[in-house]
């Protein structure tokens, strides 16, 4: 990140064209705490919408085509710091993750040893240039393993999802 900032201290102006921006390429980026992220491309909308991903914090943001600026090569070596992932094998049960089935979740994972099964890697259904990872994870944090599917399945914040795992290597 520091050498992000360095590199980017001087920039200005965007030289970019808005035919030059392509989704699922990396760029750089000057957000409003005035720092330099690495952000990539979901959707060229037009150019005073681009839907992006800060692909190192994980969250999604619109940029202008001005606020975005080619990335130099050495910083496209740091692979994503931020991936998005899911648990496999369940859904919520009801329609979507309550604020409270997220309190529980944070509850059983935060500060835990966890490992965790890749299952398969999907494209998100929002933005077709990212991938998702769906997971399985184990707390080993005690003598016994604990199965977070399971628990949220006692619990009875979630059930099982029939929905078939399609595996993929990503690049589909």
């Amino acid at each position: 990140m520091t050498s992000l900032q360095e590199a980017y201290r001087a920039t200005l102006y965007s030289p970019l064209q808005i035919d030059d921006v392509q989704p699922g390429n990396i760029y750089a980026s000057k957000h409003k705490d005035g720092k330099w992220y690495r952000t990539s491309v979901i959707k060229v909308i037009n150019p005073g919408s681009i839907a992006v991903f800060y692909c190192d914090f994980g969250y999604y943001n619109h940029l202008t085509l001005q606020q975005l600026i080619p990335l130099q090569p050495q910083f496209l070596e740091l692979p994503y710091q931020a991936i998005n992932a899911k648990l496999s094998g369940i859904k919520p049960k009801q329609s979507k993750w309550t604020m409270d089935d997220c309190k529980f979740f944070q509850k059983l994972v935060l500060r835990k040893s966890l490992v965790s099964i890749l299952v398969s890697i999907e494209t998100d259904e929002l933005y077709k240039c990212d991938k998702v990872l769906n997971l399985k994870l184990i707390d080993t944090s005690t003598e016994t393993d604990v199965h977070i599917n399971e628990v949220l399945i006692r619990k009875g914040i979630a059930v099982l999802d029939d929905t078939p795992v399609t595996l993929s290597n990503g690049n589909n």
